[in-house]
Order: C-alpha cells, then structure tokens, then sequence
C-alpha cells in the first residue's frame, strides 16, 4: 500500500512540474508557422516586384528595337536627319515610350550617332529609360549599325 501511495505522490508531482509544457510547445508552433508566412508572403511581393520590371524591360526592348527597325525601313541617306531629337518621327516615338513605361516622361529617351567601320554606316545607340515608384531608374540600350 504504501509503495502505491508513493507512486501517486510521484505522478502528481510530475504532473504539477510539466503544468503549461503543452501551452509553451503551442506558442512555439504558432510562431514557426508565423515565420513561415511571413516569408512566403514577402517571397510573393518580391516575385510581383520581378514580374514588373521584366515586363517594363520588355516594353523597352521592343520600343527601341522598333525604332531601329523603322530606321532601317527609312533607307534614306537622311535616316540621321529623319530621327534627330526634336523631328515628328522622334517626337512620335518618344510620346509611345512615355505611354507604355512609368516616369519615362522625367527621364527622357535618347539617340545617339556615331560612325561605325564602314563610310555609308552609322552606329546608333537607343536609351530608353524609367522609373517605378519603388525602385531605382531601370535603362534598357541598343545599339545598332544602320546604313545610309
């Protein structure tokens, strides 16, 4: 009798010394799993963020590469003249590029000519810039030989 007493004794001491065990193990369960939401929830702004600034990059690409294309469809000995800052043919270009990037209007596109290897080809560089409320001026450049 007196060893199943003891036992007893034994048992609710034990239970009284774990008393709240459970809550503590639930409380660091509720955090991890916390942690781990907040880190999926940055890890999808961050791949939205992505997304943007590829399509934006995108867009760039295909407006200067436009560009260049129409001056290599031009096969003028004027190509220079018809695509300086300031013509309708810039200023036309220049007002697609402010429709399609954001705070492209601020950061204005640009072309630039330089000789290249050859006496009838010019190299042009095209720069096209932007800005997104959040982030630093993104600049796509292309650069291309076009003969006159």
């Amino acid at each position: 009798m007196k060893s199943s007493i003891r036992s007893i004794c034994t048992t609710r001491r034990t239970l009284r010394e774990q008393s709240g065990v459970m809550l503590l193990e639930a409380l660091v369960a509720l955090v991890i799993f916390s942690l781990g939401l907040l880190g999926l929830v940055a890890l999808q702004a961050r791949a939205i963020s992505l997304d943007q600034d590829s399509r934006y990059r995108g867009e760039a690409a295909t407006l200067a590469n436009q560009l260049v294309g129409n001056m290599w469809l031009t096969n003028s000995a004027t190509v220079k003249d018809d695509y300086a800052t300031g013509t309708t043919a810039f200023n036309a270009w220049k007002a697609q590029v402010v429709a399609a990037l954001p705070g492209a209007a601020n950061y204005p596109p640009t072309i630039t000519w330089a000789p290249a290897v050859g006496e009838r080809e010019n190299r042009v560089t095209v720069t096209v810039s932007w800005k997104l409320p959040s982030s630093d001026v993104r600049t796509y450049t292309t650069t291309a030989e076009v003969v006159q």
